[in-house]
C-alpha cells in the first residue's frame, strides 16, 4: 500500500492456490500468511500455510519490496531439509522440531520462525531439537542466535500456563519441559527489549514448576543468559547425586542465600523512628486468616507498643515504666478487609478504632518513656513481650497500607483513612508509610525507615499489592528489598526457581495484554488484576463463599467489562509513572510506538492515539 493514502500498489498470492475452508466458524484460506510480514533490507518475507505436515506444507516467499517481484520461494514440509528424510525422525521423546507457522522475526543477521533458524536463502538450518532431555533442551540458551520468539505463536492470546514468550534459542515441551526455558533465560507472557535488556510480564520465579496457581510480575533482566550449568539429571530420571551437585554449583553462582527457619516477618529501620514521650498512631489494613497473631510490634519486655489479634478481636497495647495496658475490641472481626488504628493521645488515652469507628478506650499509664531497643516488626510471633495479647502467635493473612505517626490522629482523619485506603500517603506527621505496592517495604514517608522482607509473599491488596503472611510458611535469610532506590522497584536479585538475575521486578495491578517501548519508557496496558491466585485457592479450599464473588468480578474484568489501565514505566528503575484509564482493554499485543506517539487497538474496535498533537 502507498503510505500517504493507503492506495493499493500491488498484491502477491503467497499461497499455492486460492482455496478456502472453515476454521473457528469462519471461512479462511487454506494457506494464510500468519498475521504480518517481515520487511528487511528492501525485501518482504512471509510464510504462507498452517503446518509443515498439512496441505503440502508451508511456503516461504521473498519479494522485492519496491516492485513486488518474487525473489525466492522455499517449501517447508515434512521432509528434513538436511537429510531429505522424514522430519518426524527428529523427534526426541517429547521434544520435536518446529512445525507450525508464525510471524517471522529477525535479529539483523538471521530470520526465525519461532525457534527455527532460517538462512539468507530461506532454508531451514540447525533443525532441532537438540536433546530428548527436557532440562537440556530448555536450558540450551547461550551463544549466537538468541532472539525473541513465542513457542506457541506470537498471535496466541490464550492464558495457558505452559505458554510464554522467550528471549533465547530453545524451548522444551512436555509436562517437565514447559517451564525449563524460564529457568535459564528471560521469559514472559509478553516481552519487549532494547539493546541490553529484556522487559516483560512474567510468572514469579517460584512458579517455574508444575503448580496449581500462578502470579505474575513486571521485570527487567539482561539479554545475556546466566552462566549456570543445566541440571540434566533433574528430568532424566535418577542422577540424584549429580542433580544435587549441579544445584550447589548454581546456588553458588547465583549467590542464593541459605534458608533460615523462622516465621515470615518484616523488619524496619527503627533508628529513624522517634516515639519517645510522644503521642502515637499506628494503622494498617488487614485481612486475617487466623484468630491470633502479632500484627505489628515495636519494643519488648521493658517498653513499647503492639497491635495484635486475640480470638479474632484486635487490640492495641503499650508498655511503659509505669505499667502496661491494652485497648481491646469486644467483637471479633468478620471476613474481609478491615482498617485498624491504635492511638495513644497526649492526654494518655489509649484508643482503638476498627473500620473508622471507636472500638475500645482505656487510660494509659504514661507515654512511652524512650525509643525501644527492640525494633519494629510486622507479623513475627514469639517476639513481642510488650503484651501477652495475641498469644505470641505469628500473624497470618494479608497486610496493607501500614503507617506510624508521631501524633494522635483525630477521629475525622481516621474515618477518612478507613474510607480511602490510599489516604495515608498524604497524611501529615507520618514517621513511616509502607504501601507495599512495589513488592517491597520501602518507607514512602521520606523518613528512610525502610523495611526488609523475610519469607513474606506479596499478593493483591486493599490497594495494589500487599504483604501475605502465609500459614505454616518459614522465612529465608533477609532479602535486600529494603535497599531499593526511593521510587524504584525491588533491586537486582534471583528469586528461587530461576537463575535469571533481575535488574528490578515488582507486581503490577493489571493483567498485561499489550506492551510497547519508546525510549526509556515502557507502556503497558490490560484489565485490572484483582485476585491473588494463592489466596483465592486457599479460600476455595476452605469453602469460603466470599471468594466466588471476587472470582466472578475478576472474570468480568478479564472479559473487558471493567475497562483497563494504561501505565508508563521507567526502564531504568521499574517505577510506575502516569496512568490513564481506558474504557476497553487493548487487543492482544495491540500497541505500537511511532514518531513520538502511542497507538492502542482496543477490544471494542477502536484505535486510540496518545501523544502531542503536531
Amino acid at each position: 500500500l502507498r503510505a500517504n493514502d493507503g492506495a493499493l500498489i500491488g498484491r502477491f498470492q503467497a499461497a499455492p492456490g486460492d482455496r478456502r475452508h472453515a476454521a473457528w466458524e469462519q471461512v479462511e484460506s487454506v494457506w494464510p500468511v500468519h498475521g504480518s510480514v517481515l520487511v528487511e533490507n528492501g525485501t518482504v518475507n512471509a510464510v504462507a500455510g498452517r503446518s509443515m505436515f498439512l496441505d503440502g506444507g508451508l511456503r516461504f516467499v521473498r519479494l522485492d519490496a519496491l516492485t513486488g517481484k518474487k525473489l525466492k520461494e522455499v517449501v517447508y514440509d515434512d521432509r528434513d531439509p538436511e537429510t531429505g528424510g522424514d522430519l518426524n525422525d527428529r523427534h526426541k521423546t517429547l521434544q520435536m522440531p518446529v512445525g507450525l507457522n508464525d510471524i517471522l522475526s529477525s535479529d539483523g543477521k538471521t530470520m526465525y520462525l519461532r525457534s527455527q533458524k532460517i538462512n539468507a536463502d530461506g532454508v531451514r538450518v540447525e533443525v532441532g531439537p537438540i536433546s530428548a532431555n527436557a532440562a537440556e533442551q530448555g536450558g540450551a540458551q547461550k551463544g549466537e542466535g538468541r532472539h525473541l520468539f513465542a513457542p506457541m505463536g506470537f498471535l496466541d492470546d490464550s492464558w495457558f500456563h505452559r505458554s510464554y514468550w522467550v528471549y533465547g534459542k530453545n524451548f522444551a515441551g512436555g509436562h517437565n519441559g514447559y517451564y525449563q526455558a524460564g529457568k535459564y533465560t528471560p521469559e514472559g507472557r509478553i516481552l519487549v527489549h532494547d539493546a541490553t535488556n529484556v522487559y516483560g510480564f512474567a510468572r514469579e520465579s517460584k512458579y517455574y514448576k508444575w503448580t496449581t496457581t500462578m502470579e505474575h510480575q513486571l521485570f527487567s533482566a539482561s539479554k545475556e543468559a546466566p552462566n549456570v550449568e543445566v541440571d540434566k539429571a533433574s528430568t532424566a530420571g535418577g542422577g540424584a547425586k549429580k542433580a544435587a551437585k549441579n544445584a550447589a554449583k548454581n546456588a553458588k553462582k547465583s549467590a542464593a542465600a541459605p534458608a533460615v527457619a523462622a516465621s515470615p516477618n518484616v523488619r524496619f529501620d527503627s533508628t529513624k523512628l522517634d516515639i519517645a514521650k510522644k503521642p502515637l498512631t499506628v494503622e494498617a489494613w488487614i485481612m486475617p486468616d487466623g484468630k491470633d497473631g502479632i500484627i505489628a510490634t515495636h519494643g519488648g519486655g521493658r517498653l513499647g507498643w503492639a497491635l495484635a489479634l486475640q480470638d479474632g478481636r484486635p487490640g492495641f497495647s503499650i508498655k511503659t515504666g509505669a505499667g502496661s495496658v491494652t485497648a481491646e475490641a469486644q467483637r471479633p472481626l468478620d471476613e474481609g478487609w478491615h482498617h485498624l488504628a491504635g492511638v495513644l493521645t497526649e492526654g494518655k488515652q489509649l484508643r482503638l478504632f476498627v473500620d473508622g469507628q471507636p472500638a475500645a478506650e482505656v487510660k494509659a499509664p504514661d507515654l512511652i518513656d524512650s525509643n525501644p531497643a527492640l525494633g519494629l516488626q510486622l507479623g513475627a510471633g514469639g517476639t513481642s513481650l510488650v503484651s501477652t495479647y495475641g498469644k505470641s502467635a505469628p500473624y497470618t493473612g494479608m497486610l496493607d497500607q501500614f503507617a506510624v505517626f508521631g501524633r494522635a490522629l483525630g477521629e475525622n482523619e481516621i474515618i477518612e483513612h478507613a474510607n480511602s485506603a490510599a489516604a495515608i500517603k498524604t497524611a501529615k506527621g507520618a514517621m513511616l508509610v509502607a504501601t507495599f505496592d512495589n513488592g517491597n517495604a520501602r518507607d514512602e514517608s521520606g523518613n528512610g525507615a525502610n523495611g526488609v522482607l523475610s519469607g513474606v509473599e506479596t499478593g493483591k491488596g486493599k490497594v495494589a499489592a500487599a504483604l501475605w503472611f502465609r500459614k505454616g510458611a518459614t522465612s529465608t535469610a533477609p532479602s535486600a528489598l529494603a535497599a531499593s532506590t526511593p521510587g524504584a522497584a525491588a533491586p537486582a536479585g534471583r528469586a528461587a526457581g530461576s537463575f535469571v538475575q533481575h535488574n528490578w521486578s515488582h507486581p503490577v495491578p493489571i493483567f498485561l495484554r499489550s506492551m510497547a517501548m519508546g525510549g526509556k519508557t515502557i507502556f503497558m496496558s490490560g484489565p485490572p488484576d484483582m485476585i491473588d491466585e494463592e489466596y483465592a485457592f486457599e479460600r476455595m479450599a476452605q469453602k469460603d463463599p466470599a471468594i466466588l464473588e471476587q472470582l466472578k468480578e475478576q472474570d468480568e474484568a478479564l472479559d473487558g467489562k471493567r475497562g483497563a489501565s494504561l501505565w508508563a514505566v521507567s526502564t531504568e528503575t521499574g517505577k510506575m509513572g502516569s496512568e490513564l484509564k481506558l474504557k476497553s482493554p487493548p487487543v492482544w499485543d495491540g500497541m505500537s510506538v511511532a514518531q513520538g506517539r502511542l497507538y492502542v487497538s482496543t477490544v471494542d474496535g477502536k484505535v486510540l492515539c496518545f501523544g502531542k498533537a503536531k
